[in-house]
């Protein structure tokens, strides 16, 4: 009797030409590694609180660096090293922590969250944005007493305090009152001076100048009439700003006026108007957002049991049968 050898399998799918494994399985790595820290030198360190100044030159004048954590489908300790190289070919990344065991990355980055996302997904990994802006209750809250303080001086306790570090608003096509209008603006409060913003929108007038700002009402019922005026503490966060030839209007973290808080405008609404006409602008109520570190451990949808790698934008519209 012959010695029959099993046939070979390949990594790849015949129907779709892709990676049934790991997106790693074809590159060669010198080691495995369960977990890599990453300092780009004259950068800060990815547990680094306190947003920086930036001087990159395709980022604008006031560009920030700030934390944000990205879930991600890590199989080996190859995947790590991959992920590490994706996130070291990116000049706008300052440092990164790639954990293994925790299947997520967090980064600090002067590049909108959208673009670290991408450049993951890009490579064949599942990559999802989790946390925004991580604080340092020392640095923000108070070393002494943990931000009971400031939480006082606000009228609240210090649990929703620490919920309200981070915010988001959200334009959803349509379907959503936003016309043809989607992606997502994000308030970051890194430290105690002004917040961070960054935001990625799509489906705007190419070539058409907009303004973006925070509204005093959060009734978002008629759009921007039933929005209110300008808030008053910082609230007009960019103006005249351009959409490019595709419609889209990205903000990498910029520094917003020092006389707003995040925590004052969860609730309000966040719009985004033409310059010359805002009658036809659109808004988004501006909601808390998970703050880096705050959502690690989620993976499953505790409602139906989607894993977060199933999730898709259109889990979020209405009408829609999945059955």
């Amino acid at each position: 009797m012959h010695n029959v050898s099993p046939p070979m399998v390949s990594v790849y799918s015949l129907r779709s030409q892709r990676p049934i494994l790991c997106p790693c399985a074809l590159k060669k790595f010198k080691r495995p590694a369960r977990g890599i820290h990453f300092v780009r030198r004259g950068g800060g360190g990815s547990n680094s609180s306190s947003a920086s100044s930036s001087d990159s030159s395709d980022s604008g004048v006031g560009v920030v660096v700030v934390s944000r954590e990205v879930a991600v489908e890590l199989k080996c300790g190859k995947c790590v090293d991959d992920v590490t190289r994706i996130l070291t070919n990116m000049p706008e990344v300052v440092a990164a922590d790639v954990s293994l065991e925790a299947q997520a990355v967090t980064v600090d980055a002067t590049c909108d969250t959208n673009k670290i996302v991408h450049a993951l997904t890009a490579e064949g990994y599942n990559a999802r944005a989790i946390g925004y802006g991580s604080a340092s209750d020392d640095q923000l809250l108070g070393a002494d007493d943990g931000g009971e303080q400031l939480a006082e001086q606000l009228g609240t306790n210090v649990r929703t305090l620490k919920q309200s570090l981070s915010a988001v608003a959200e334009f959803k096509g349509d379907m959503y009152g936003h016309k043809a209008v989607v992606g997502v603006v994000r308030l970051m409060q890194v430290d105690d001076a002004a917040p961070v913003i960054e935001a990625h929108l799509q489906g705007l007038q190419p070539g058409v100048a907009y303004n973006l700002s925070v509204r005093s009402s959060g009734d978002s019922t008629n759009g921007v009439a039933s929005a209110g005026a300008v808030y008053s503490k910082g609230g007009a966060v960019a103006s005249g700003v351009v959409a490019d030839d595709a419609g889209h209007l990205d903000v990498p973290p910029v520094r917003g006026d020092d006389a707003m808080r995040t925590w004052d405008v969860i609730g309000r609404s966040f719009c985004v108007a033409r310059s010359d006409d805002e009658s036809d602008g659109v808004v988004a109520v501006l909601a808390r957002s998970a703050a880096v570190g705050d959502n690690t451990a989620k993976r499953v949808c505790q409602c139906d049991g989607t894993v977060i790698w199933e999730s898709t934008p259109d889990d979020f519209k209405p009408g829609i049968n999945f059955a």
